[in-house]
């Protein structure tokens, strides 16, 4: 049978604590080592029993780095906030005038799904906005998955809403399929851009772009005269002078450096 995330909470349920973390003691006059002012109840906590350095962190500034590493990092993972201090943060060592009731209860519940991850058939629920989790004892012999909480229907085995219409084996069949099919697309298309930035490179190398609308254009017989069969536009193919400019001007319009320049 399935155990429900909620039952396995109890474990740790922060009315267990003292209301008080033990490692908060009032300091008269300290400034918080954070925010450099001095909190209104003269509290400080030391964030971990093993930390060695002096309390000089203000509740306000404890709540505020759990809070924030809690979107960050894993619960089980979040240090404490001292600048020389590396010292993780267990779940004895808080209390609510430490970090808060919302914290903790926060910080219980992650750190309790992160203990049951380690099960290998503890499975998150991913249905639309739910955020709990169970153990599937019987694990991938009975592969639909419904959640206590939310009746969401999971695959246990493809971690993915239940495919309804086909085993785990067909669905694995299809998957395979799927996944070959856009791995042969990936290559095509891999090589289709590979012969284009080819043909690029040859058309920077062998031809010349019209100076009115950039279309590459490559000269193959006859006179330098060009006109640009998309836009009509008129140019010296050596030096791309505007033949306007020629037709009024003589070879003195061609740019230094053309055979016609004079």
């Amino acid at each position: 049978m399935d155990e429900p995330l909620r039952k396995r909470q109890r474990l740790h349920s922060p009315t267990d604590l003292v209301a008080d973390s033990p490692l908060a003691v009032p300091l008269q006059g300290l400034t918080c080592s954070i925010c450099d002012e001095i909190p209104s109840n003269h509290y400080f906590t030391l964030i971990t029993n093993k930390c060695n350095h002096p309390r000089n962190i203000c509740p306000d500034c404890v709540k505020g780095w759990i809070s924030s590493k809690l979107d960050d990092v894993d619960a089980e993972n979040i240090s404490c906030p001292g600048s020389v201090c590396s010292e993780v943060i267990q779940y004895e060592n808080m209390g609510i005038r430490a970090v808060g009731s919302a914290n903790l209860v926060r910080f219980g519940t992650l750190t309790t799904k992160a203990l049951l991850s380690h099960d290998p058939n503890y499975r998150h629920c991913i249905g639309p906005d739910c955020i709990s989790g169970q153990i599937h004892e019987e694990g991938a012999d009975a592969p639909i998955l419904t959640c206590h909480d939310c009746g969401f229907k999971a695959c246990f085995i493809h971690t993915r809403a239940w495919h309804s219409d086909e085993t785990c084996k067909a669905f694995d069949k299809r998957l395979k399929s799927e996944i070959a099919k856009d791995a042969k697309l990936k290559r095509e298309a891999k090589k289709l851009k590979a012969q284009e930035e080819k043909s690029d490179r040859w058309v920077e190398k062998n031809a010349k772009r019209c100076p009115g609308c950039k279309r590459p254009i490559q000269k193959s017989d006859g006179c330098d005269h060009m006109q640009c069969s998309k836009c009509s536009h008129e140019f010296c193919y050596i030096c791309l002078a505007d033949y306007k400019a020629i037709r009024r001007r003589g070879n003195s319009a061609h740019k230094k450096g053309c055979v016609f320049a004079f």
